[in-house]
């Protein structure tokens, strides 16, 4: 992925470098992802990669060209796992047993959201988190007048798990992208498999846990980005 956004200007000869950066990717089977290419120049870039007729790519921001490309890699895992709950791809790799499932199945509460809908929104006081068990969710920040698309999470990943642990409000909105169902979980009913069904909970906070160290990854990487 080569990002425009210190560039201030795209000479011929650096496109006709691009072309020639592009047509040796081509021979390797790698796609040539661009973002932020200057708009003085947008013409000359896309008339003279299109010349190639490859399968080069153009997003308006860094952000965008970096979620299509991990959607890219992701392709065929998605692909494997459509039709499987999300779910139950986290409880698998979570180690819980069958009847332990079952277990967890009754403290859970299905939540279905059309595409835009928002599943929580910054700001809010939720003791909860949810877990993706079909379609997608972005997650996004508004910092000053700016909307930060910071990730996206697919079936089997959990959205809100800091409310469960800070007690604050939300940070950030969570917006469903296409159909999505979740599976609710209150810190209410956490508590409650502490109390009855201890390693259980004990697996349900590893997961969470995960989450977060992921999620801290991430704000970590994107910082580095955009300082």
């Amino acid at each position: 992925m080569l990002d425009f956004k210190a560039v201030t200007n795209v000479d011929y000869s650096a496109v006709m470098g691009l072309a020639r950066v592009q047509r040796y990717l081509k021979r390797q089977n790698i796609t040539l992802w661009l973002s932020n290419i200057p708009a003085a120049n947008k013409n000359l870039v896309f008339n003279a990669l299109n010349q190639e007729q490859d399968t080069s790519l153009y997003y308006a921001t860094a952000d965008q060209a970096l979620e299509a490309a991990e959607n890219a890699l992701l392709h065929n895992w998605n692909n494997d796992t459509d039709n499987t709950s999300g779910l139950a791809i986290l409880l698998s790799q979570a180690e819980l047993t069958a009847e332990e499932v079952k277990i967890v199945d009754a403290h859970l509460q299905l939540r279905k959201f059309k595409s835009g809908d928002y599943i929580t929104r910054t700001g809010r006081n939720e003791n909860s988190f949810y877990i993706v068990d079909q379609g997608q969710v972005a997650i996004q920040q508004i910092r000053g007048d700016e909307k930060i698309r910071l990730r996206v999470l697919k079936p089997g990943m959990v959205v809100g798990e800091m409310a469960i642990y800070s007690g604050k409000a939300r940070s950030a909105d969570a917006i469903a992208e296409g159909d999505t169902t979740v599976f609710e979980f209150t810190g209410k009913q956490l508590a409650q498999l502490e109390k009855q069904h201890s390693h259980i909970a004990l697996k349900i906070h590893r997961i969470l846990a995960n989450s977060v160290a992921a999620m801290l990854i991430d704000e970590a990487h994107l910082q580095r980005v955009r300082n």
